[in-house]
């Protein structure tokens, strides 16, 4: 066997041409239907784990797709909002643990020397509670937590490729670039770098939910009222002994500082602060049962489980992937049809060389087994080939296609 091993490869290696071109063909039609199903069932077993972890979310009725993907990953058009309120509700009806989860804006690096306009690097801005970080298993590899308004903590795979670490700062994107009432962006420090978790949390900046509140305007701060000396500043038409009303000029603090954090304050009534969702950890099965009674009757408000939801998904994705299954089947007979044509005119050209063989003494067999030997290494090159497409494609496509890592 060895010696017929050593023969094929080296009718190959002579012929290398035609068999680049025999492996080309073989190797491409396998490569999409083995590729495409390796990453399916990738993103199947990640999709899945990070929502098994997940015990239940709360959020507004809606595309219910949408608000676990974006509650997961950060990552999706979402915009619909809870409030505060809700978040009371659970503490108050006795549900379980409340997280909030505030995923309305974005950040990107600060550079007092680069034109705004270049800084693409963004990533998704998540406010948050410190009990968020408990809960994912998330450690600070240099730093600390965002203890502090206005501080920020970044994710592994953020921080490496924003070049941003401790001592570092981000700059919230504008909410509009044409309304300047929304034209607000809060500079934070990096107090914090998170250890690499493998999780969509490297991708993400984290902050406390009250700081992404000042962001969205609810909160703000500025300069003491009773101490300003710039008459300009002070409406005094509307200015009473009691009551000190600023103008248009007074300016809002766009970064929060040791010295300024104590003039931030908030406005409103604090149950109407919005919230994208929130993840309820119940304390037990009764809880879950009860809550999940009490919001099936809720016109407004769903409570969802991501297993369900994520398992929802995947069905859809499965369906559509039996189709594209039937396609490849039809593409990889007919290659494997045109291979066989290729092959048996091969076989009929080297007609003569078999007859010399056979006229040197080579038993029939010994023909056979060169023609199938060089058949499987074919074979088995462009699976190997395939297979390697296919797990180079898992690696790849979550920074080329922006998939969901």
């Amino acid at each position: 066997m060895n010696g017929i091993l050593r023969l094929v490869l080296r009718y190959l290696w002579f012929n290398r041409i035609k068999s680049i071109v025999l492996i080309a063909c073989l190797t491409l039609p396998l490569l999409l239907p083995v590729a495409v199903n390796a990453l399916v069932q990738h993103y199947n077993t990640v999709l899945l784990a990070r929502a098994e972890a997940t015990p239940l979310i709360v959020g507004a009725k809606g595309n219910r797709y949408d608000l676990v993907l974006k509650s997961l990953y950060f990552d999706t058009a979402y915009a619909e909002q809870v409030t505060m309120a809700d978040d009371v509700t659970i503490k108050e009806r006795g549900y379980g643990k409340a997280i909030p989860l505030h995923l309305f804006h974005a950040v990107h690096r600060f550079d007092a020397e680069a034109d705004p306009a270049t800084l693409v690097e963004n990533a998704p801005l998540v406010g948050t509670s410190l009990a968020y970080f408990k809960f994912r298993g998330l450690e600070v590899a240099d730093g600390s937590l965002p203890l502090f308004l206005g501080d920020a903590v970044i994710g592994a795979r953020v921080a490496a490729r924003m070049g941003v670490g401790v001592g570092g700062f981000l700059l919230s994107d504008p909410r509009s670039a044409y309304d300047p009432a929304k034209a607000f962006q809060l500079k934070m420090p990096v107090v914090g770098v998170l250890a690499p978790s493998g999780t969509p949390d490297d991708d993400a900046v984290f902050i406390d939910v009250k700081t992404a509140w000042v962001i969205d305007g609810v909160g703000h701060g500025h300069a003491n009222m009773q101490t300003i000396a710039d008459s300009t500043v002070i409406d005094s038409s509307r200015t009473t002994k009691t009551n000190v009303v600023a103008t248009a000029k007074l300016v809002e603090y766009q970064e929060i500082t040791d010295e300024n954090r104590s003039s931030f304050h908030f406005h409103g009534e604090p149950g109407s602060y919005p919230l994208t969702s929130i993840i309820l950890i119940p304390e037990d099965s009764k809880a879950r049962t009860i809550a999940a009674g009490w919001y099936a009757l809720n016109e407004t408000r769903d409570l969802l489980d991501p297993t369900v939801v994520i398992t929802e998904l995947m069905g859809l994705v499965f369906q559509v992937k039996t189709f594209f299954d039937a396609n490849f089947i039809l593409v990889i007979v007919t290659t494997g049809l045109l291979v066989a044509l290729v092959l048996f005119l091969s076989y009929r050209l080297r007609r003569p060389e078999m007859e010399t063989l056979y006229k040197i003494g080579c038993g029939r067999m010994t023909v056979f087994w060169l023609q199938s030997v060089e058949l499987i290494l074919l074979l088995a090159i462009s699976a190997g080939m395939a297979a390697a497409g296919a797990a180079l494609s898992i690696q790849w496509a979550p920074e080329i296609f922006g998939l969901l890592a």
